[in-house]
């Protein structure tokens, strides 16, 4: 089994709510202000959008969302507040490239 397969599987154990897309890839970066994306599933087979879904939860006020599309991408970006349960989410459908960028204060302390 390759190191690839098994750390799907274990996302899929500890954490089964969790969606684990074969082809695509996520660099994240987490500061104290916003947490940076760089999503990208870029394909020549087919130029139909796929859907990556980003949920923040623990958010002490609406957050303010930025995006970029690099190169020939195609996106687009649905952010949605849920201000009762703190919880941000973001549907971003694209093919290829795309930074975004989440500025946001939260409720943790650690």
């Amino acid at each position: 089994m390759t190191n690839n397969v098994k750390t799907i599987e274990e996302i899929r154990k500890f954490v089964p709510q969790c969606k684990v897309a074969v082809g695509g890839a996520v660099l994240t970066k987490e500061y104290a202000d916003s947490i940076c994306f760089y999503l990208n599933n870029y394909r020549t087979d087919t130029t139909t959008n796929v859907l990556d879904k980003i949920v923040v939860n623990g958010v002490a006020q609406e957050p303010k969302i930025s995006w970029e599309k690099r190169v020939n991408a195609t996106a687009n970006v649905k952010p949605s507040w849920d201000a009762a349960t703190g919880v941000y989410t973001i549907e971003v459908s694209h093919n290829g490239p795309v930074d975004l960028k989440i500025e946001c204060k939260g409720t943790e302390t650690d």
